[in-house]
């Protein structure tokens, strides 16, 4: 299937989203100074993008910047901040805690040479610890936080 030349082209996704908080942050109603009422509830956390300015009727939302916003179901879990706050394309290091038990059961082995009493004496092994600090990678972009008032 051929597209036509228009759809091939990508636009960002960055540049559509600055494109529409431009204009509906330039709408007004018909009464004149008013915003337009865009039917987005009070309260209402969004994201646009860099160096894009909250549109009319909506403010900054500090406490987000640098964060992963995410959905609760524990009402006191509610404004819960974990760590600190990512720079814009931060690849923070970051580190695992682990822990096992390997069970060895008991075998018969015939040693041709000596009696080896140390290795794999049957036994549970456990194994704990923590992985060398490692980046993902991934550097995540800062998106500008803004909430409905």
């Amino acid at each position: 299937m051929r597209f036509p030349p228009v759809a091939r082209r990508a636009v960002p996704a960055v540049a559509l989203l600055a494109a529409a908080t431009a204009w509906f942050g330039s709408q007004r109603s018909a009464r004149g100074g008013d915003p337009l009422d865009d039917g987005v509830p009070a309260g209402t956390v969004a994201f646009f993008a860099p160096g894009v300015m909250c549109p009319n009727g909506w403010m900054p939302l500090d406490s987000a910047a640098g964060r992963m916003v995410v959905g609760v179901a524990d009402p006191s879990a509610v404004g819960r901040a974990v760590g600190s706050p990512l720079g814009d394309r931060e690849n923070r290091t970051h580190t695992h805690e682990f822990s096992g038990t390997a069970p060895i059961a008991v075998r018969a082995i015939a040693g041709a040479n000596g009696g080896n009493t140390q290795g794999a004496a049957a036994r549970t092994y456990t194994v704990a610890g923590r992985t060398a600090p490692a980046a993902s990678g991934h550097g995540f972009i800062q998106l500008n936080a803004c909430v409905r008032r």
